[in-house]
């Protein structure tokens, strides 16, 4: 979706350690688009690892 920023952009736009909890606790719905899903604590952990070093 060209509306959504790309990974590699998140951690300088989203305080990425609040994202681990948003991600474990189930994203709701907040566009028609975009599914809920929940990620488990260990990737939950490693998605967040990943987009600081992106965001470094």
């Amino acid at each position: 979706m060209r509306e959504a920023p790309p990974f590699r952009v998140l951690a300088g736009r989203f305080p990425v350690d609040d994202l681990a909890d948003v991600l474990v606790e189930g994203v709701e719905r907040r566009h028609p688009a975009m599914p809920e899903f929940r990620l488990d604590p260990g990737d939950a952990t490693d998605l967040t690892a990943y987009l600081k070093a992106r965001g470094r």
